[in-house]
């Protein structure tokens, strides 16, 4: 996993525009080599040139993460359903109907570390009393979600928001 950020390799390229060496700044920095190189003779950031392959702009990807801290901070914390059904509301807008892929949700959240999942509490299980559901809960490997035997319900055992 690389030790560094995109901070870092703006400030390395500038101090190789200053009159550094891509080695001697490669070493000092920890960034690879390949990569100054590659950044200097204008490749882009992976997150940047993959953004317009994705369905939903990363200005509507800023505004499903508002949303969610906001119903985060009413007390309502959706579930990943509830997630994935707003963003397939935002698509249909744009005339887009085709469903989101499987791993949207998991990616979305690698996008938005802000919306780190919690262990569902008293109000998932309320929700899932009031689905007549008891104890059908999701099995976990060390603290995540692996299924859930409601989730084609929409009744994921985690909620979204800080």
């Amino acid at each position: 996993m690389k030790k560094y950020a995109e901070a870092d390799i703006v400030n390395a390229i500038e101090a190789i525009k200053t009159g550094a060496s891509i080695r001697q700044t490669s070493s000092r920095s920890g960034i690879p080599r390949t990569t100054l190189y590659n950044r200097l003779h204008g490749s882009q950031p992976h997150r940047t040139s993959s953004s317009d392959r994705q369905r939903l702009s990363p200005a509507q990807e800023a505004s499903i993460a508002q949303w969610v801290l906001a119903q985060a901070a009413l007390g309502l914390r959706p579930t990943h359903a509830q997630l994935k059904d707003f963003a397939a509301r935002v698509l249909a807008l744009q005339g887009d109907t085709r469903p989101l892929g499987r791993r949207w949700i998991e990616r979305f959240l690698g996008r938005n570390p802000a919306l780190r999942a919690r262990r569902g509490g008293k109000l998932a299980e309320q929700r899932l009393e009031e689905a007549g559901a008891e104890g059908a809960g999701p099995a976990t490997r060390r603290g995540r979600v692996v299924h859930s035997r409601l989730e084609g319900l929409g009744m994921v055992w985690m909620e979204l928001g800080d």
